[in-house]
């Protein structure tokens, strides 16, 4: 039986610390607006995929869900600087389901094999996610007509330039620290 220890220091600054500071840099990203529409088009779906690709699955989980913690408790985190639950239970709800999906799931492709093939894969898994739940909800609320065109149909032209800036910024960033 292998015995893994983990010192007290180590474990704050994996399982607090490191998440709360990526949680901050995501929070930055929402309030940088390129277009508002009902779901407001920010660089944080760029953000959603960098951590992904760049974090383990636990840092990844806990770093956005203390990002949703945060909103959640009134810090005016959100795209607009929305807060509270009002801002978690708004039409954009799927969207912040999504992105805890989104970052788990291309966090774990990666904990498999990770090579530019399995970034881009883990980067378009992840962008399916996080859509499939932001208009899943959406349509929920809306219909599924609507739903996508406020939804998908005005994000189509930033994903392939968020998928491609991501993985290459991720796979570059993980030269860097190697």
């Amino acid at each position: 039986m292998q015995t893994i220890t983990l010192n007290k220091t180590t474990f704050f600054t994996q399982s607090f610390l490191k998440p709360i500071a990526i949680s901050l840099v995501l929070a930055i990203s929402a309030q940088i607006n390129i277009l508002t529409v009902p779901v407001p088009i920010t660089l944080q779906s760029l953000m959603i995929l960098f951590i992904g690709l760049s974090c383990s699955p636990r840092i990844a989980a806990l770093s956005v869900a203390y990002y949703l913690i945060e909103v959640g408790c009134g810090l005016p985190f959100g795209s607009g600087f929305s807060s509270g639950l009002a801002a978690l239970l708004s039409p954009r709800a799927g969207y912040f389901i999504g992105f805890l999906v989104s970052v788990y799931t291309s966090a774990k492709i990666l904990t498999y094999k990770r090579n530019f093939f399995t970034l881009w894969l883990a980067a378009i898994t992840g962008t399916i996610l996080l859509y499939a739940c932001g208009i899943t909800w959406l349509s929920a609320v809306f219909g599924i007509e609507k739903a996508l065109a406020i939804g998908l149909y005005p994000f189509i032209s930033e994903i392939p330039a968020f998928i491609a800036i991501a993985v290459i910024g991720s796979h570059q960033a993980h030269k860097l620290i190697k």
